[in-house]
């Protein structure tokens, strides 16, 4: 039975999160032995053990420059001993590019969940893209789950200029199970747009509310289904734009 490892480091409700889990139990669900390597306690773990993965929880966030990670990792993993080791984000994979980690006997595939460096002060970003260059060589195979991560992949040259990069990726979108949808009362009313997911500045929530002012002469109708810490700012953020259009059609 092959056995497939994930290691996330962020086990915090999520789109990642939330990816990882379900490709371990579809995986699960077609016979594979599926383990997981999170953050101890995290949501991503307690769920990990009411699927009944062989779920490991490991303190990444101890400090932001923790050194024994990787050979805490490497304990963890020697235990477990799987076939394949799949990495998820850069917080988890650049540990793999220490020498505790840099000879695993298992092939390693590196799925990259958002470029976040790009948002971040220019020395940070500067660290971000070297981190990703040396994951991305380090990685047997680059998973990218939308074409627009794999652009600027491609833009900052994170991949190198080695022809044989591009045999080493590949683009995987993000699935949704259909029975899930199936279960899934219907909604009334209908909407025509669905925003669904974290509101965090990464997902720019409120500009969606933006599009939505611009298309209210259609008489389009969104519906935002998540929550976060921009939650209440984005709820009073369309409040105010409602107003300002219903007081913009009553001078008209």
């Amino acid at each position: 039975m092959p056995h497939v490892l994930h290691v996330v480091a962020d086990g915090a409700p999520g789109g990642g999160t939330t990816a990882v889990l379900g490709l371990c139990a579809d995986l699960q669900s077609q016979g594979f032995r599926t383990s997981l390597i999170t953050q101890r306690d995290s949501y991503g773990f307690q769920t990990g053990q009411a699927l009944k993965l062989e779920a490991r929880g490991l303190d990444f966030f101890r400090s932001r420059f923790d050194r024994n990670v990787p050979k805490r990792l490497q304990t963890l993993i020697s235990e477990l001993s799987p076939d394949l080791v799949h990495v998820h984000g850069a917080r988890a994979g650049h540990a793999f590019c220490s020498p505790a980690l840099r000879a695993l006997p298992s092939k390693l595939v590196y799925t990259v969940h958002g470029y976040h460096f790009l948002k971040r002060p220019l020395a940070w970003r500067a660290l971000g893209w070297l981190a990703e260059k040396r994951i991305a060589k380090r990685a047997d195979q680059v998973v990218f789950v939308s074409n627009n991560d794999r652009n600027i992949a491609d833009r900052f040259r994170i991949l190198g200029t080695d022809p044989q990069s591009a045999g080493k990726c590949s683009t995987i979108y993000n699935g949704i199970d259909p029975h899930d949808l199936e279960a899934t009362p219907v909604a009334r009313p209908a909407y025509d747009l669905v925003f669904a997911g974290r509101m965090h500045v990464q997902k720019n929530p409120a500009f969606l509310v933006d599009i939505m002012a611009e298309l209210s002469a259609d008489n389009v109708s969104l519906l935002m289904i998540g929550g976060g810490e921009l939650e209440a700012e984005v709820r009073a953020y369309a409040a105010s734009a409602a107003s300002l259009l219903e007081s913009r059609s009553k001078v008209r």
